[in-house]
């Protein structure tokens, strides 16, 4: 009896802090800068922000059509472009009254196919402004804007915006 006491206690005590580590992490899905573009994120809450990774598209786009050549039409088959990758971030609510409104800034890794350097990787730097109406702490829904800023061995690299709109659960 006590003995099954004692591993009751002792399970209590580890999964204790577990629950609570797990009740501040979030899993996201949406479209912005807290997803890397199309995506889904992992993110935890802290006092002062949300944290996060993320693994998403910055551009999918499908391509094809035809090509005169000497007068020739020849049609070209259907392509897809894609431009997939990896994002941490941090979006701090310590500039504004309550945990509804953030800013931060996420850093991703992507690979894009279509660039004319060796390796095909980007880096983005997109800073944004994302708002949370339940509280950056809470489920629910987030909207925001973000600037793109890419950088690669590609003379290409345009900034673009980023709108964002996706659902914490």
């Amino acid at each position: 009896m006590f003995r099954n006491l004692l591993g009751a206690i002792l399970l209590v005590s580890v999964l204790l802090p577990i629950q609570s580590a797990l009740a501040e992490t979030r899993i996201g899905l949406g479209l912005g800068v807290l997803y890397n573009g199309i995506g889904f994120n992992y993110s935890k809450s802290t006092e002062n922000g949300l944290a996060f990774g993320s693994v998403g598209c910055l551009r999918i786009s499908t391509g094809g059509g035809s090509i005169e050549t000497d007068g020739v039409v020849t049609s070209e088959a259907d392509t897809t472009d894609t431009n997939c990758g990896v994002g941490f971030g941090f979006f701090s609510t310590d500039l504004f009254t309550g945990s509804r409104h953030t800013v931060g800034a996420s850093v991703a890794l992507n690979y894009n196919p279509d660039t004319v350097n060796n390796s095909g990787m980007e880096w983005s730097v997109i800073p944004g402004y994302v708002y949370f109406p339940n509280g950056v702490e809470s489920r629910g829904l987030n909207l925001g804007v973000g600037g793109v800023f890419t950088y690669s061995d590609d003379d290409s690299d345009n900034p673009g915006i980023l709108f964002n709109i996706g659902f914490h659960f």
